[in-house]
């Protein structure tokens, strides 16, 4: 009797159930509904509360930052422009040339002012033009002005210098004799000490602020960007050693 070769197959393994499957794997496949889901209106409000926090706490630092280097900008170039002025005069007074040559381009004297107190020379009340010297010491010159004189708007950029001396010391007689020696003041103002005539305001302070941070113009409405008081003389004159000595012991 032969056998039926089926019966000597081994068992076939159990099919797992498809149907069973699919949908577990439909779901694992499936992307996560935020995934695709937009921002969402609090979501919105939330990033714009934050970036208007942010842009409030650095910007003023950012314009102080920025107004302070303006600022300072300008003091340096009062500064340049003041230390001119006082080299203007002392190549004058180291030319060799009389007293009737550059008595017209020395700053103007005040009388009654000494070296010691040459500091109180009052602010300056008017102008006198674009180059200094002026005519009197309360006077002050447009030194300084944007080169392209067509702009409008270059108020803000001028620069103002008030120049004054005191009567200082001559070699023989006080009267006639030849000017040796005078100390000299200068102060530089801004655009912003001017009205809009350009006439200088009222009030207007003789002594410097110290640089400092801002975020505007500050002080440099009423006080000057730079001060300068400085001695100048005729080194090489003939019997200048004498008028010196009297002059350092005011």
């Amino acid at each position: 009797m032969s056998s039926d070769p089926r019966s000597t197959r081994p068992p076939r393994p159990a099919q797992p159930n498809r149907l069973r499957l699919r949908p577990w794997l439909r779901a694992a496949l499936k992307p996560p509904a935020q995934a695709t889901a937009g921002v969402t209106l609090l979501e919105a409000l939330v990033a714009m509360i934050l970036i208007t926090i942010v842009v409030t706490i650095i910007t003023p630092p950012i314009f102080m930052a920025v107004a302070t280097r303006v600022s300072n900008r300008r003091t340096e170039q009062a500064m340049q422009l003041g230390q001119s002025e006082i080299e203007r005069v002392r190549l004058l007074m180291s030319s060799g040339l009389s007293d009737a040559d550059i008595t017209p381009l020395l700053p103007p004297e005040v009388s009654g002012i000494t070296p010691d107190n040459i500091a109180t020379v009052p602010a300056p009340t008017a102008t006198c033009g674009e180059l200094p010297p002026c005519g009197n010491a309360n006077q002050v010159a447009l030194t300084f002005k944007p080169a392209d004189a067509t702009v409008t708007d270059d108020r803000g950029q001028r620069l103002f210098v008030q120049s004054f001396r005191d009567p200082g010391e001559r070699i023989g007689n006080p009267a006639t004799g030849p000017l040796f020696a005078f100390r000299m003041g200068v102060r530089v103002y801004g655009a912003e000490a001017m009205d809009a005539t350009g006439t200088p305001k009222a009030g207007l302070e003789t002594q410097p602020r110290a640089l400092s941070f801002t975020t505007g113009t500050g002080s440099r409405g009423v006080a000057p960007l730079a001060v300068f008081y400085t001695e100048l003389n005729r080194g090489s004159s003939t019997g200048g050693l004498p008028a010196l000595k009297d002059y350092s012991g005011r």
